[in-house]
């Protein structure tokens, strides 16, 4: 779970270094995916009984979701 949650700001923070929007877009779209195998993780860990509570940590999962399709959408529009 701690790998997959530092790949979503890590991925963000190297797309940024990335000359090109479109190589920009690759890497905010990978941390999209890191975002999904969190989630996923946090609902496995919830199944099992190691998280009891886990709608919190999956909101804040969704909300930064959120954050990342606008900042994407955001990018696809001034390319466009």
């Amino acid at each position: 779970m701690r790998g997959a949650s530092v790949s979503v700001a890590s991925n963000i923070a190297e797309g940024n270094g990335r000359p090109r929007v479109g190589e920009y877009l690759q890497f905010v779209g990978i941390a999209i995916g890191s975002l999904r195998e969190l989630e996923t993780q946090i609902e496995i860990c919830h199944r099992v009984g190691y998280l009891p509570e886990a709608a919190e940590l999956l909101a804040i999962c969704d909300e930064v979701g959120r954050m990342l399709i606008k900042l994407r959408q955001s990018h696809q529009l001034t390319t466009a």
